[in-house]
């Protein structure tokens, strides 16, 4: 079977035309992700700005090459092309997960900045009501959407509560414990006096279901740099009906009691705090 120049021509266009629309859509996912607007947060701007101008050169080549008709302005336009792709595999955002929450679309995606990576919440409002926001780099597991509290619960590995998404942004030590019927965590408070550091633990009730989440009346306050080296533990008593906190290091074996929850609260090391107390 013979191969007429004019057979070929048509399938370099239709190729191209195809690849085209492809990669578009690739870019209307990337803004989904990491809008570039001017509300909203940070974003990677830069990148997505960057990409769009190599498929805009990507495109005018190839409607040239449909006037042009020769192998140069071809070699050209699929020059251009392995540009595009290449731009795409190294630049464009990890997409993890999509959900919908009061009205509202999230997506999570791994974001691409000029040294680093990191991961960032959008949210749709719609049309282009937007929001942005850094969060925590941890695989999820689960989403708990609360809509009674306005928050969205991210959760990881073993049931970890480790993010949570609302009018206030929380991060949770990679510590969990169930007793009845609630699972119990620890939140962490930020010192950024002089750079950012975890300072206080506050323990943190949420349903099994990860909804309801709410702090609860005690905390520990960091005092000295081992207190950041410390492993910290919850451990809930079905006998005596309470929830501990224990601290302890790994060159030391022995369990510091910082405080335990239930019918009554007490504190047994100094940074132990009962509100109202």
């Amino acid at each position: 079977m013979n191969i007429s120049a004019k057979d070929c021509q048509r399938f370099f266009r239709y190729f191209f035309y195809a690849s085209l629309a492809i990669i578009a859509l690739q870019y209307v996912k990337w803004f989904l992700i990491d809008p570039f607007l001017p509300q909203g947060g940070h974003s990677s701007s830069s990148n997505f700005k960057l990409s769009v101008f190599l498929l805009i050169i990507y495109a005018v080549f190839f409607f040239l090459s449909q006037f042009a008709h020769n192998f140069i302005a071809y070699l050209i336009a699929a020059l251009m092309l392995l540009v595009n792709l290449n731009y795409l595999n190294e630049r464009m955002p990890y997409f993890d997960t999509v959900f919908q929450c009061q009205g509202a679309t999230y997506y999570v995606a791994n974001i691409h900045y000029d040294i680093y990576w990191d991961t960032e919440l959008t949210k749709w409002l719609g049309g282009l009501n937007y929001e942005t926001h850094g969060m925590p780099s941890q695989r999820i597991f689960n989403i708990a959407c609360d809509e009674h509290e306005a928050e969205i619960n991210f959760v990881g590995h073993d049931n970890q509560l480790f993010y949570s998404k609302g009018e206030v942004s929380r991060t949770f030590y990679p510590e969990t414990a169930q007793f009845k019927e609630h699972r119990y965590f620890l939140e962490e408070g930020w010192s950024c006096d002089n750079g950012c550091s975890i300072s206080s633990y506050r323990l943190y009730q949420c349903r099994l279901d990860f909804t309801s989440c709410n702090p609860l009346p005690i905390s520990y306050a960091l005092s000295s740099k081992r207190d950041d080296d410390a492993i910290y533990e919850l451990k809930p008593d079905e006998i005596a009906n309470t929830i501990s906190l224990f601290q302890w290091f790994s060159d030391n074996e022995d369990e510091v009691l910082i405080f335990s929850f239930g019918n009554e609260m007490h504190c047994y090391a100094e940074g132990c705090k009962i509100n109202g107390k």
